[in-house]
């Protein structure tokens, strides 16, 4: 499996950058050409444009949204986006673009620029906002056909789940208590998203989580102990508004899933298999015996690591409801995050 500091996933923002900045460049380039007669032109501002936004959606809003604005209204964080891309196209245009033959103001900006430049905004962030509401990828998915047909693929999945649900909503009240699942899944998506994973689908109090084949088989657990640490950082803020701070226990597994399109009138992108029906087990395992992170064995030995400073108790088989064969599992207690090679 690939590491998470290897060069090639270091170099993926990167790539995407380059990407985005080619394709902005062409259709720049075809705009100049059709608005202004001036094909060159319309390259240069397209490449800079887009270069400048794929920097802002990978350092600015792809950083924020790992924390803050995972946490904003979807219309706010919207018009935020749409703010960033219209003030970076403008901004380019001013720059680049020479003063036409109307007399514009903005030194070259038309109104017909400006138009282009807004619906070209709206219309891209509209694009990315469904498809995060969706899931990322998950639209792009839909539109290429990738799972009309059933697929089988390697996953690494976490299933984590809040400690102590039933009271809280019992004592928080409904409202209350969707406004800390809401804080509660904010923290701990950041930390999977930082990490390479996933959202699969959030059930109840529960986050599904998957990470793609050549996954480091750190990062779920990585994800794990920095989410427990960012949910104790945010303490005092969760006693002053609910009372106290939520906790989680979190089940890793790792194996083949058939992912395929699921559903009529609301239509998902569905992950079934063993492995899945395995991940839930663990997890209920875990409720069961009180560990913190349980991963199953097999998924341990793969990793080939020493755990220094993380608990690792290699607990008797347990048989887990619905399988055939008890199932070895390790129980991780992560007071400390650093995971080493061995």
């Amino acid at each position: 499996m690939s590491r998470a500091g290897s060069p090639s996933r270091q170099g993926r923002p990167l790539l995407r950058i380059a990407w985005v900045t080619l394709l902005s460049a062409g259709a720049g380039g075809i705009y100049g050409l059709l608005g202004h007669a001036t094909p060159v032109v319309g390259v240069v501002a397209g490449a800079c444009t887009g270069g400048l936004l794929a920097f802002v959606e990978v350092n600015v809003l792809g950083r924020w949204a790992r924390g803050t604005l995972l946490r904003w209204p979807f219309a706010a964080y919207f018009l935020l986006r749409v703010g960033l891309y219209v003030a970076a196209v403008l901004a380019i245009n001013i720059l680049v673009l020479p003063p036409s033959d109307a007399g514009a103001a903005l030194a070259g900006v038309e109104r017909r620029d400006v138009a282009f430049a807004l619906l070209m905004c709206v219309a891209v962030n509209l694009l990315f906002g469904v498809n995060e509401l969706l899931g990322p990828g998950v639209l792009f998915a839909f539109v290429a056909g990738r799972y009309r047909r059933p697929r089988r693929e390697d996953r690494v999945l976490l299933y984590l789940d809040l400690c102590g649900s039933t009271g809280l909503a019992e004592r928080l009240g409904e409202a209350r208590f969707l406004d800390l699942l809401n804080d509660f899944f904010a923290d701990v998506t950041a930390d999977i998203v930082a990490r390479g994973g996933e959202i699969h689908k959030y059930v109840g109090d529960e986050v599904i989580a998957v990470w793609r084949e050549g996954t480091d088989p750190e990062q779920p657990i990585r994800a794990c102990l920095a989410a427990r640490r960012r949910l104790l950082g945010r303490a005092g803020a969760y006693r002053a508004a609910y009372g106290e701070t939520p906790d989680f226990r979190a089940a890793i597994h790792a194996g083949p899933v058939v992912i395929g399109e699921l559903g009529a009138q609301k239509k998902e992108i569905a992950l079934i298999g063993d492995a899945m029906n395995t991940a839930a087990r663990i997890l209920e395992a875990a409720r069961a015996t009180g560990a913190a992170v349980l991963i199953s064995a097999p998924y341990y030995e793969s990793m080939k690591l020493a755990l220094q400073r993380v608990v690792a108790e290699r607990l008797e088989p347990v048989a887990l409801r619905g399988k055939s064969a008890a199932l070895l599992l390790i129980s991780l207690k992560p007071e400390r995050e650093r995971l080493v090679g061995g």
